[in-house]
């Protein structure tokens, strides 16, 4: 176990995601990480949750494939009961930087920035709670936080202008 596992592990032990700021039956706030299934092809975004998703919420499966293992095919509903430093792990496993978190690598990699995914799963929830009758339970985000790399600068690449001028027909 290295150095960085340790303090990860010392620092949030043995807490649970599904727990995190937990008061009772309510959240104070809804909690979202992302990371990216990188055991199968094409990778899939896997968002790890401090709430039930909204799949499970109905009963339904988050994702069902008949050609992944058990273990992967109920991964997200189990996203939830994943251990805080395992998630963040996860969702920061850049590959050539850090190893992968078992199956799981980067976040990044499909969601560099997950505010369109994290929409949607807001939009899901409150369909899955209104279908359940639980309309007055219907959560309207007030702050969505993305805490990210920053933007890379963007410069022009004189090699490609070169070679597509040189070839560059009339269509």
């Amino acid at each position: 176990m290295s150095v960085q596992d340790n303090l990860e592990e010392q620092v949030w032990g043995d807490a649970l995601l599904l727990n995190v700021d937990a008061v009772g039956d309510s959240l104070f706030y809804r909690l979202i990480i992302t990371s990216t299934i990188a055991d199968r092809t094409p990778p899939d975004l896997q968002l790890f949750r401090n709430y039930r998703s909204p799949q499970s919420l109905l009963g339904i499966s988050d994702y069902d494939h008949p050609e992944l293992s058990m273990s992967s095919r109920h991964a997200a509903s189990a996203a939830s009961e994943q251990l805080v430093w395992r998630a963040a792990r996860a969702s920061g496993a850049a590959p050539s930087f850090f190893r992968p978190e078992g199956k799981y690598i980067d976040g990044g990699i499909l969601a560099n920035n997950p505010s369109l995914d994290l929409l949607t799963e807001v939009a899901e929830y409150n369909a899955a709670l209104k279908a359940l009758d639980r309309g007055q339970d219907v959560v309207t985000p007030s702050v969505l936080v993305s805490l990210g790399t920053g933007v890379p600068p963007v410069r022009k690449v004189m090699a490609i202008c070169r070679i597509s001028c040189e070839t560059q027909t009339n269509f």
